[in-house]
């Protein structure tokens, strides 16, 4: 395994936890891997799948995240695949026959795809030697991120009775891994956990209403890349506007930006041209960028899951960082109304489902597996659902295995050629002018007759001067001639009907799984105002609520070093006073009896003891 890490990696060693996990997906034994954000959990489940003969089973919840890892197998010349909800009949058929041929090492499919007919129908066909689980903590309704599609996993192990589940997560409670090994049905509860601990991120929380000072002093004084986590897109502006007065280099990122801006805003990030990224949570999942020196938020996170996951992409390259949580009291109100608008009325949760249908012009009974873009504010407007009910309605519709929601994913142009060499000839000889168009893809896509490829969409627009509009028209003409399967680029919302679209009166929303789920929401929501008001140790509060009971102070979050300082202080307080009732110092005297660099804190305790009438000062002399 270790020659595959340097051969495709570059590395000479593995990081801790990682070894033990990939040996045992190695040894065919079922297993759940607990590795912090940044503990690289995709090298575990990618060194034993190039170890093994055949087809790894790749299994995630966020299309963004399933193309990020897609992208960089393929970069590191590694066969790989990811069949997602944006993809139309024909390109899933075509990259599941591809998989059973062996044309990829690594086949990344969402949950809800699982239980499809075309998938099915393929499985056994398939030479799969592992299942992987990413973000396993999806599958435990004890989570804070529950999918009942992920049920379906093992459902599947049935079809492959012999093949090993790797499962992996940032997140999980003592109580959710549990929950996770018996509902992929391990042989045994078999869970490696690194130590979630992270010795090199100084953890602090500030209760302020001056979050402008600190934001600003904290990014000049703090060298490196930095992110800025806020609770709505307007406040990313604002921040972002903030950072750039203060002489900053800074920009915001929310899903609601334009592709390009997006994809250029997170380059300059990456690339160190932006300093700071002030983002809502949108923004992180799969990037990966080492020297991050600060992780900020200027709202509480909904849960420590998130948090952690956030606060967690400071600092992975082992150098010291910082994560920062700024709140006051207005904030822990919008906490609190924020939980209430996650769960609307059972009612408004049906309404939302049947405007969404009427919204599409899907008929009752249809739709079943099929994806459709959808237009949150034009609804909202339409049907005067507050955007945010209309959101957290769908979420919870998710919740029901009902419709599977996708917030805005880029997914870039495509296109596979449908024709043989054969009749692509005849056609072009029939038509010269869309021939050389198609001679000319060929070209610069190799493979586009064995599989859908990215189309390099600006590069030909450049190279042709066609508008886009006029290129995209030729592309469409071509799909007409049924030459090739073009899908166009898209960055809209977009929902899957996991089932077929149900009639009002047929819409069941489980009153157990509702109160459940809001009672565990409550429970998040509690131990994460737990976590900013507490006057302990964060490191020991974050690794108690991840099941780490022995962990030790950490010595560099705010609180520790409050009574660092304060047992310091105390201290000199005990020195000045047995000082001063041996000799009589005036206050310039006392302070040059104590080490230089202890000076300021001296004159600072010098002047409390005075302030309290403990300490007087007569004819220039201090007296106790």
């Amino acid at each position: 395994s270790l020659n595959i890490l340097k051969r495709y990696w570059g590395y000479d060693t593995f990081r801790p936890g990682q070894e033990e996990v990939i040996n045992h997906a190695i040894g065919g034994k079922d297993v759940l891997a607990l590795l912090p954000t940044g503990g690289g959990k995709s090298i575990c489940y990618q060194v034993p799948g190039l170890a093994k003969e055949g087809l790894t089973l790749v299994i995630s919840p966020l299309i963004a995240l399933m193309n990020d890892q897609v992208q960089g197998l393929e970069k590191r010349g590694i066969r790989a695949k990811a069949i997602t909800s944006e993809m139309s009949y024909r390109e899933i058929d075509n990259a599941l026959e591809n998989a059973v041929y062996k044309a990829y090492k690594f086949l990344f499919v969402s949950p809800e795809r699982l239980r499809t007919d075309l998938f099915l129908a393929r499985l056994n066909r398939m030479d799969i030697n592992m299942i992987a689980v990413d973000e396993a903590h999806c599958i435990s309704q004890w989570g804070y991120d529950f999918r009942p599609a992920y049920l379906a996993i093992a459902d599947i192990r049935n079809f492959l009775p012999d093949i090993p589940v790797l499962a992996l997560t940032a997140t999980a409670t003592p109580k959710v891994a549990k929950d996770i090994c018996e509902k992929l049905k391990f042989d045994q509860h078999r869970i490696l956990t690194n130590s979630f601990a992270r010795p090199n991120l100084a953890y602090m929380v500030r209760r302020t209403d001056a979050k402008s000072d600190t934001l600003i002093k904290m990014a000049t004084r703090i060298k490196g890349s930095g992110v800025i986590y806020c609770g709505t897109r307007k406040a990313t502006q604002d921040v972002t506007d903030l950072l750039i007065s203060g002489g900053i280099t800074a920009a915001a990122y929310h899903a609601g930006l334009p592709v390009l801006v997006k994809q250029q805003t997170q380059a300059d990030w990456i690339s160190g041209k932006t300093q700071v990224i002030c983002a809502t949570n949108a923004f992180g999942m799969g990037i990966d960028k080492p020297d991050v020196r600060f992780v900020a938020h200027v709202s509480i996170p909904e849960s420590p899951e998130a948090y952690f996951q956030e606060a967690g992409r400071a600092g992975r390259d082992g150098h010291k960082a910082y994560a920062l949580l700024m709140f006051n009291d207005e904030d822990l109100y919008k906490l609190r109304k924020s939980f209430e608008r996650s769960f609307p009325p059972i009612e408004t949760i049906k309404r939302v489902y049947h405007a969404m249908g009427n919204v599409l012009n899907l008929a009752t009974g249809s739709g079943a597996m099929e994806t459709f873009n959808i237009n949150l504010a034009d609804m909202s407007e339409r049907y005067g659902i507050h955007p945010s009910i209309l959101y957290h309605s769908l979420k919870f519709l998710e919740k029901e295995g009902l419709v599977a929601f996708t917030e805005s994913v880029f997914q870039p142009a495509s296109f596979h050629v449908t024709r043989s060499s054969r009749e692509l000839y005849e056609f072009k000889v029939k038509h010269p002018k869309p021939g050389a168009f198609v001679d000319m893809l060929l070209r610069t896509h190799p493979g586009c007759f064995d599989d859908y490829v990215h189309l390099k969409e600006q590069s030909l627009v450049n190279k042709t001067r066609m508008s886009l509009k006029a290129f995209r028209g030729q592309m469409e003409l071509l799909k007409k001639h049924e030459i090739l399967d073009y899908r166009p680029s898209s960055d809209e919302p977009r929902v899957t009907y996991l089932t077929e679209r149900l009639h009002p009166d047929s819409v069941r929303i489980s009153p157990e799984n509702y109160t459940r789920l809001k009672e565990r929401a409550i429970e998040r929501l509690e131990a994460m105002e737990n976590y900013v008001k507490a006057n302990y140790c964060r490191n020991i509060l974050l690794l108690k609520y991840f099941g780490e009971s022995d962990a030790a102070q950490c010595g560099t979050c705010d609180v520790c070093l409050a009574e660092k300082n304060q047992r310091k202080n105390d201290k000199i307080r005990n020195s000045i006073m047995e000082r001063i009732a041996e000799s009589r110092f005036s206050p310039e005297e006392l302070v040059l009896t104590f080490p230089e660099p202890d000076g300021p804190v001296v004159r600072k305790v010098l002047n409390e003891l005075i302030d309290q009438n403990k300490v007087e000062l007569l004819d220039g002399k201090l007296k106790a």
